[in-house]
C-alpha cells in the first residue's frame, strides 16, 4: 500500500473546522517513528482540495523520507518540501482541467 493510501485511510488528518480549532492548514511531522498527521479546515471546494493536495504532499514525502533515511539525515529543506506539496498541486489542477 503507498504511503497516500495508508495515509487516507489510517485517517492520518483532522479534515473539517471545529470551535477553537486553528485556521489554514499544517502538516506534522517531527517524529521520525510516527507517522505525519495533516491539519485541515476543508471548506468542500477546490480550494480546500488543493491545501489538501499540498499537505498531503508534505505528509507522504515525510513517511518516504523516513523509510528510506536513517533519522540523521532524514530531515529535509523547505525548499526540497515544498516541491513535493507543490508538485500535489499541480496534478489535482491538471486533473480538474
Amino acid at each position: 500500500m503507498h504511503a497516500y493510501d495508508k495515509g487516507v485511510e489510517g485517517r492520518w488528518m483532522h479534515v473539517y473546522p471545529q470551535e477553537g480549532k486553528r485556521s489554514g492548514a499544517y502538516m506534522f511531522g517531527a517524529a521520525y517513528d510516527v507517522h505525519p498527521y495533516v491539519l485541515l479546515n476543508h471548506n468542500d471546494d477546490y480550494n480546500s482540495a488543493s491545501t489538501f493536495a499540498h499537505e498531503y504532499g508534505h505528509a507522504v514525502h515525510s513517511v518516504l523520507s523516513n523509510k528510506t533515511q536513517p533519522w540523521e539525515t532524514a530531515d529535509y529543506a523547505t525548499f526540497i518540501a515544498e516541491t513535493a506539496s507543490i508538485m500535489n498541486e499541480m496534478l489535482l489542477e491538471d486533473m480538474v482541467l
